[in-house]
């Protein structure tokens, strides 16, 4: 792609730092010290015709030659380790975060879920794995570069030479130009260092393993070898992830709609990125054409276990073998762009229908994917620009429900899981922790409606109901509806 590089020297020749996260290192911090325009924002505009801004703003997490130290560097008593053991609370003193993350952390337990005999039936089927040894190194890291920090391998070629899990660095950015330094009160983050504060920066953050990105490509044969799907949305994960750290936008009504388009910004950019990816095989296992770009439920479903008596065009979708195009990551974007241009005509909505027709007409052509991938990702760094803010602060509860409705309007969300819960999820985000009984009353049973049965991968609308059982659809599409209605009242209910 034609990256301009301006490199410097850090720490005796050690470790050379790419310009991209010096300039994603200019913090809010700084911005709020001297009373200036987010410097991120400011000093992108400067390149984010050139550069994407998402592609800087992670930039080191792509570079783990600048060094790798661990998690276990950070635990001193006076760093990160304290301030004693068994402190691991959220409401633990500042210092606590490295036994907050070792203790209550999913991420910490990244590498043992690989390291589970379930991961080794995975390897095994994927013949990743045979008699103990690792026949395929390049697949075998494509798993580690999601479920561990380092990538480095000891002698038996299977495990890490720092087997953590998804520690410090994996976002933060590697340690080694900065740790001996990031704790000297400089009002801004260091060079090599990730810069996670703006929101966006934080979504892309996650994506880049919830989603994928060109180094790591969690792809339909990876999920029929028996991995879940990848279903990702940053509201439900931020709220629900046992922080270590102080968020101070926390308690804003508005939180939720913000985070939500943090993060639809973010997993359209990364399946974008992928998409391209796959198609150029950039990455030794990405393929093409790659059927996790379509919808699971379109395949994966008994015509019995439908909500209602498929139609004739069910039928021959599923006899032909013509699953529709994938749009949990695509969707939300398409639909933030249209509430804003309100025009069928927007660049970006344009070039995402044009995705999804050549998609669904499995063109032989790659370019086509290509150049429309690559024109996308640009349209979208246009449109984090215009924002000037990467924590989206002008995001409301009002804009989020144009949203969710826009997301509910004219898909017939009932018949299919992954609209009805997009829908749902967008709804969620619209409403405060504190909202309105009677939608939290509706967006509970919706909830209910779209969870998986218990030990399954698969969504299912149950045809019968009962305090321990999930709706009927009935109930749920009564639900829906009420949801819906309830979404469009002028005034936010909080």
């Amino acid at each position: 792609m034609g990256k301009q590089q301006l490199s410097f020297l850090v720490k005796e020749g050690f470790a050379f730092v790419k310009f991209g996260a010096l300039i994603a290192g200019m913090t809010l911090m700084m911005s709020n010290a001297m009373g200036q325009q987010d410097p991120i924002a400011r000093d992108l505009n400067g390149i984010g015709h050139t550069k994407r801004i998402l592609d800087v703003s992670i930039d080191s997490l792509h570079h783990p030659e600048l060094g790798l130290r661990g998690a276990a560097s950070c635990a001193g008593s006076s760093c990160h380790g304290g301030p004693r053991p068994g402190s691991s609370t959220q409401t633990a003193l500042r210092g606590s975060e490295y036994a907050l993350w070792k203790e209550i952390d999913p991420h910490a337990r990244s590498w043992r879920t690989l390291a589970s005999k379930e991961s080794e039936a995975i390897l095994t089927k994927l013949k990743i794995l045979s008699d103990g040894q690792i026949k395929n190194a390049a697949a075998y890291k494509n798993c580690l570069a999601c479920h561990n920090t380092n990538q480095e391998m000891t002698d038996d070629l299977l495990t890490p030479s720092i087997a953590e899990g998804v520690g410090c660095e994996m976002c933060h950015g590697p340690s080694e130009p900065w740790y001996d330094r990031h704790y000297s009160g400089a009002k801004f983050v260091l060079p090599g260092m990730t810069n996670i504060q703006p929101l966006i920066t934080r979504a892309k953050m996650c994506t880049v393993c919830h989603v994928g990105s060109t180094d790591r490509d969690m792809n339909h044969e990876i999920v029929a070898a028996g991995h879940p799907a990848l279903y990702f949305d940053m509201a439900v994960y931020h709220e629900r992830y046992p922080k270590h750290w102080r968020e101070k936008d926390e308690a804003s009504p508005d939180m939720r709609a913000r985070l939500w388009l943090a993060g639809q910004i973010a997993m359209a950019d990364s399946e974008l990125e992928l998409a391209e990816a796959r198609a150029t095989q950039s990455h030794s296992v990405s393929t093409w054409p790659e059927l996790a770009l379509y919808q699971c439920t379109d395949c994966h479903v008994s015509l019995n276990g439908l909500p209602r008596a498929p139609t004739s065009s069910d039928r021959q979708r599923l006899i032909s073998g013509t699953a529709s195009v994938r749009g949990w990551n695509l969707d939300g974007i398409e639909s933030w762009q249209r509430s804003k241009s309100n025009s069928e005509n927007d660049d970006l909505v344009q070039k995402l229908l044009l995705l999804k027709d050549i998609l669904q007409d499995r063109s032989d052509d790659v370019g086509d994917i290509i150049n429309t991938t690559s024109q996308l990702r640009s349209l979208i760094n246009e449109e984090i620009l215009q924002c000037n803010d990467l924590s989206l602060g002008d995001w409301n509860q009002r804009k989020q429900r144009q949203i969710a409705n826009e997301l509910g309007n004219g898909v017939d969300v009932s018949r299919q899981w992954e609209s009805a819960s997009r829908f749902y999820l967008a709804a969620w985000a619209s409403s405060p922790r504190d909202g309105a009984k009677e939608l939290m009353t509706s967006l509970h049973t919706m909830r209910r409606a779209v969870l998986f049965p218990p030990s399954t991968q698969s969504p299912q609308f149950p045809r019968t109901a009962s305090s321990t059982t999930p709706p009927n659809f009935e109930q749920w599409s009564s639900a829906l509806n009420q949801a819906a209605n309830l979404l469009m009242k002028e005034e936010p209910l909080r």
